[in-house]
């Protein structure tokens, strides 16, 4: 049995389906999300055909008008409409008039021309990001293979790297920590992609190929990546790396 919307009484309604409606206006309708009064259709139903007849109508009464006629013809007008000012005497309203019309044509096209200049700007600023994420991006896996990045977590330090390097004027990238440049440990020399590589393997040593061995793959050499031991913070964070041989201590 199909459910009726509404009811002009609780007595209309089975029993059983009492609690699934709701008094409204002096009759009860069915709690139903998402369903919309057939008033409400019928009322969006009627004003669509009335706006497809009268734009039916427009098109008939205007379907064959040539629109560059129909500018020129008005400049026509606007000129017999000027002439018979001059002839009444009435300057000061013809003045007024064309004031008015030039501000009113001013502001039209400095409104399209900041529109235009906003869009470009929003594109160019568009075309400036995914540059400086290629460069960086370029540079970064260049630096990942040679410090020895295991390929399958190229995509995480990728990621890392986004929110520190910068592309520079001169196409190169430099490290950031929010607005402030990064520098080496020594504090004296901007940090370079190499110590960035070498600290990026401290803090998150799986992300790097095991270096035990003769030949073995790696971003320090057949003798793994050299800590010193000295470096409590860095020890502390290598523990397993050392113990497998993946890192060996220096001074």
């Amino acid at each position: 049995m199909a459910l009726k919307q509404k009811y002009k009484s609780i007595e209309d309604v089975p029993s059983e389906l009492q609690s699934f409606y709701t008094e409204q206006e002096g009759e009860f309708v069915l709690q139903v999300d998402g369903l919309v009064p057939k008033t409400t259709v019928d009322e969006f139903r009627s004003n669509n055909i009335k706006l497809t007849k009268e734009l039916a109508k427009m098109q008939d009464a205007f379907g064959s008008v040539d629109l560059n006629e129909y500018q020129e013809l008005k400049v026509e007008r606007q000129k017999l409409a000027d002439n018979e000012l001059i002839e009444s005497g009435k300057l000061d309203e013809l003045l007024s008039q064309r004031t008015e019309r030039l501000r009113t044509d001013y502001e039209s096209r400095f409104e399209k021309m900041a529109r235009e200049a906003h869009d470009a700007q929003e594109k160019a600023q568009g075309y400036e990001s995914q540059f400086n994420t290629m460069i960086v991006e370029n540079q970064l896996k260049d630096a990942a293979l040679k410090n020895g990045v295991r390929a399958e977590a190229l995509a995480d330090v990728l990621a890392r790297g986004q929110s520190i390097w910068r592309r520079t004027d001169t196409n190169g990238i430099a490290a950031y920590e929010g607005d402030t440049p990064s520098y080496d440990k020594k504090g004296s020399s901007p940090l370079s992609v190499d110590e960035w590589f070498e600290g990026l393997q401290e803090v998150a040593p799986h992300l790097f190929k095991s270096s035990t061995g003769s030949g073995a793959a790696g971003g320090a050499g057949s003798q793994g990546r050299r800590l010193s031991r000295f470096d409590q913070d860095a020890l502390n964070n290598n523990l397993e790396a050392i113990a497998e041989g993946r890192v060996v201590l220096g001074d």
